[in-house]
């Protein structure tokens, strides 16, 4: 069961110019229901934009079309584009356009956009001698070359990860501001590009305004994330910090204003190349800021916090510093014609660092819980999504190997699927265990080291000599499982329990035999949470040690001080452990009523014969 998390901050003192509150724009109300707003509004433009990707690349590839030319800008005259690498037999060469010519736009975003198949596109060609407008329909063209398949597929496969992983950061961030704005960084930086799908003239303006905007934001989202953590961590950012940042986002949406005008419109004006080199060196300058802020905390921190602070700069520099070159890509490409179905090995790099970082960031946060998302995960549902995985993945190599491998016949074809289905019988198995192994020592190692000690430790208490020790050891032995959580042993006494070792804080010293959480005890003779009851007990689990069919005792474990919940499985052994332990309390229970019982027999003797030497002596007498 996930619970609200206990998260300590350390205390500092507050010096003067600190901002009085852990994040002056996040907390107030305002700014949170505004943030609210944008990160829903960002997070479905984003899957929608991979949706559309995704759809144009599987579903519906022929709905695609190109002029068979670069349209270049750098060129004098707004609206305008130079005519590069014609392509022979293309709409523009059978107009009688030829490499070199002038053409004024009808929509001056048009060459920005992937336009639908079958779309009329008007342009005024500007001859020396005369202007023409020319209308043209947009043919249908589908990728042929390799480089052309693979950079598509790569895009999707690169930004997918990122956007799923943001979106689960967002669900489960608990309302914190500061993983809400990485989740939301994250989110937007898997988003697809507006140009990677069909899209009319009229629709592309909307898109290209939106995803524009959210990368625009990315630096100023990873700057405020960072900001938020060093305040938990390490020192409370300064007043002026805060301004300065909120300063900085203003500066950047009034130039990405002027900067998105110009490239939407195509305005060649003297100032719009220095408006866009000032919007890109201003979200470099947030980049900057945001690792020069992790880098503080690094240095500032403890040694269990560093290893933190160096596990997230690892994977926020290898999904965001790709970032910086993306910008820079885009802006050249802009005036230079860039064809965005190339494989450019810049972006074949980002791509690759991104998706590696997107799987850092999952291993930090369910392996090193550097982030508290609340989720509970346990080895069946992990296993599950390989089993899964591995499914999905060997029927995709059937579904490429219909399509990229030539089949003469039908033949051919249940011969391929046969291959398939035979690899499948003799891989699946053995690459599933082989994953599983690598997936135990990654995240499963500590979980089964910590078992392994527990369940030893019940193995070891049938070997102790007195019961007050056992209870002892056991309630250390629990809240070392636990991470450190109280532990207190209650046991019968009457028609009550009595605490007889240890404690929970809130938990009283005695509690009713009636207690909701002793008869659900009793009743289904298994771990109970009390927050399941109505019980008022402070207490997260509570054990029962059962004999036969009565509720000897139990014992009591509060919240794990790093607020993660206890998973179904670490409750089914710490429940088998209890009762084993419970049934050796018992032992020494019964040994002790043995001895007792022993003890009075042989005091009983002793009576009769007491008895029989004076009924002896009175009868002798």
């Amino acid at each position: 069961m996930a619970r609200e998390a206990i998260e300590t901050v350390p205390s500092r003192p507050q010096s003067s110019g600190e901002s009085p509150r852990t994040n002056a724009l996040g907390t107030r109300l305002p700014w949170r229901v505004l943030g609210l707003v944008l990160c829903l509004l960002f997070l479905l433009v984003s899957a929608a934009s991979n949706f559309e990707e995704a759809r144009y690349i599987y579903l519906a590839p022929m709905t695609g079309g190109d002029l068979g030319a670069q349209l270049v800008r750098d060129v004098v005259g707004p609206h305008e584009v130079e005519v590069r690498n014609l392509q022979a037999n293309s709409p523009l060469a059978v107009a009688g356009i030829r490499n070199g010519d002038r053409l004024r736009l009808d929509h001056p975003w048009d060459d920005l956009r992937t336009m639908p198949a079958g779309e009329q596109v008007g342009f005024t060609w500007l001859k020396r001698e005369r202007a023409q407008h020319v209308v043209i329909v947009v043919p249908t063209v589908v990728p042929t070359s390799l480089a052309q398949r693979f950079s598509t597929h790569v895009n999707l496969l690169a930004n997918t990860p990122m956007l799923l992983l943001g979106a689960f950061m967002f669900w489960r961030g608990r309302r914190q501001p500061g993983i809400s704005a990485l989740s939301m960084a994250l989110v937007i930086n898997g988003a697809a590009s507006p140009y990677r799908w069909p899209q009319s003239a009229s629709e592309y303006p909307l898109w290209h305004v939106l995803i524009n905007l959210g990368f625009t934001l990315v630096p100023w989202l990873l700057l405020f994330f960072t900001l938020d953590y060093l305040s938990r961590y390490t020192r409370r950012p300064r007043t002026w910090e805060w301004r300065g940042f909120a300063a900085m986002v203003c500066a950047q949406i009034l130039l990405y204003a002027a900067d998105v005008q110009s490239i939407l419109f195509n305005n060649r004006a003297w100032y719009a190349g220095t408006i866009a080199l000032l919007s890109d060196l201003t979200q470099m300058v947030g980049v900057v800021a945001s690792f020069i802020y992790l880098y503080e905390g690094l240095s500032k921190s403890t040694s269990d916090q560093r290893k933190r602070y160096g596990l997230i700069i690892a994977a926020l520099a290898m999904v965001f510093l790709p970032v910086i070159a993306f910008v820079l890509t885009t802006t050249l490409s802009l005036s230079s014609g860039y064809r965005y179905d190339t494989l450019s090995p810049v972006l074949l790099a980002s791509w690759v660092s991104q998706g590696l970082g997107a799987f850092l960031f999952v291993y930090v946060i369910f392996r090193h819980k550097v982030f508290d998302v609340g989720f509970v995960i346990n080895r069946t549902l992990i296993y599950a999504v390989i089993s899964t995985g591995l499914l999905v993945t060997f029927g995709l190599i059937e579904w490429v190997s219909e399509r990229l491998l030539p089949h003469e016949s039908i033949e051919a074809s249940a011969v391929v699927n046969a291959a398939v289905a035979l690899g499948i019988f003799l891989v699946f198995h053995h690459l599933r265990d082989t994953v599983e192994r690598l997936v135990q020592r990654l995240l499963f190692r500590s979980w089964h080291e910590n078992e392994a000690q527990l369940r030893q430790f019940g193995k070891e208490a049938a070997f102790f000599g007195k019961a007050e020790a056992l209870g002892a050891a056991t309630a250390t032995a629990l809240s070392r499982f636990a991470g450190g959580a109280d532990v207190a042993a209650y046991f019968r006494n009457s028609d009550d329990f009595i605490c007889r070792q240890g404690g929970v804080t809130g938990v009283p010293a005695q509690i009713n035999a009636d207690d909701p959480v002793a008869v659900i005890l009793r009743l289904h003779r298994t771990a109970v949470e009390p927050s399941d009851t109505n019980s008022q007990l402070a207490a997260a689990l509570a054990l029962p040690m059962i004999h036969g069919a009565a509720l000897d005792g139990f014992f009591l474990l509060g919240s794990k001080p790093s607020g993660d919940s206890y998973r179904p499985d670490e409750i089914n052994v710490l429940a088998t452990t209890v009762q084993q332990i419970g049934l050796d309390l018992h032992a020494f229970k019964v040994i002790a009523l043995e001895a007792h019982v022993l003890s009075l027999e042989e005091r009983n003797s002793e009576l009769r014969g007491l008895v029989a030497c004076i009924v002896t002596a009175g009868t002798t007498k």
